[in-house]
């Protein structure tokens, strides 16, 4: 199933978590995108770090489910937030 058929299938501004995955065969840094239909995404290669060390200060990361504008399909933003 492919992540776009999955992210389809979420409604606008659903929840998203990050979850560390540091056991990925790929990359110990992952970090997942997990939405209600399942892993969506990862967090892009440039801001593992940046995101992983918020994860690990306990900061609020929030993410959700956007349409674009215009357009039929979704996409995902992740605000964060230093708490």
């Amino acid at each position: 199933v492919s992540r776009q058929s999955l992210i389809a299938k979420m409604q606008e501004y659903e929840r998203l978590i990050l979850v560390p995955e540091p056991t990925n065969p790929y990359d110990s840094s992952a970090i997942a995108i997990v939405g209600s239909a399942g892993t969506v995404g990862y967090v892009p290669k440039d801001y593992l770090s940046v995101v992983g060390a918020l994860i690990g200060r306990a900061a609020l990361i929030k993410g959700t489910v956007k349409r674009n504008a215009g357009e039929s399909g979704l996409y995902i933003v992740v605000d964060v937030m230093l708490i």
